[in-house]
């Protein structure tokens, strides 16, 4: 498969642009459920894609294939979502833990629900990231640390305080339901 993907970057290189929207089929759901993932909104998470799609095609020349594609795509747009949630008045922080996560193995599409999402929009955009990775996109703790750039330990510290903070947020968040 990442042959493939070499060729589509290639022909893209040489002026084919269906090869692109061969890359942009392929990847194209990862890439929405990230952002979606990270922001909390459905209709933002299609402009950042989007947005993430056309710088890629923009900078495709400066993918050197020193990391997948795919590596490549989610951190743009990782970085298209922080500048959108930067450029939003009224950002809000967000975090969560280990069991109170449910995802599904090799499910790069999975979804939080509802009161997981709400949760996660009160996390820190890294402590949000680090949690959506690791659990929805099933990244390595190394591989979040190179998305990232930063070591495996600031991942795990961003992950522990995270963890901290859902437990406490999805504890209150129960406890308003069972006295409702």
């Amino acid at each position: 498969m990442i042959g493939q993907e070499t060729r589509w970057i290639r022909q893209t290189l040489e002026g084919d642009t269906k090869a692109f929207s061969k890359l942009v089929k392929k990847y194209r759901d990862a890439m929405f459920y990230l952002a979606y993932n990270l922001c909390g909104n459905e209709d933002d998470a299609k402009d950042i894609a989007q947005e993430a799609f056309i710088k890629a095609f923009k900078q495709l020349r400066q993918f050197k294939g020193n990391a997948q594609f795919s590596t490549w795509m989610h951190r743009i747009t990782i970085n298209q979502t922080y500048d959108h949630l930067r450029r939003q008045s009224g950002y809000r922080h967000v975090a969560i833990s280990d069991n109170d996560i449910q995802t599904t193995p090799d499910d790069s599409n999975s979804e939080p629900d509802d009161q997981m999402q709400n949760a996660l929009n009160h996390l820190s955009f890294k402590q949000r990231q680090v949690v959506v990775l690791k659990y929805y996109h099933n990244y390595s703790y190394e591989e979040i640390s190179e998305l990232m750039a930063c070591t495996q330990s600031t991942v795990r510290n961003h992950m522990l305080r995270a963890m901290k903070q859902l437990r406490h947020i999805l504890t209150r968040s129960n406890e308003k339901k069972e006295h409702a």
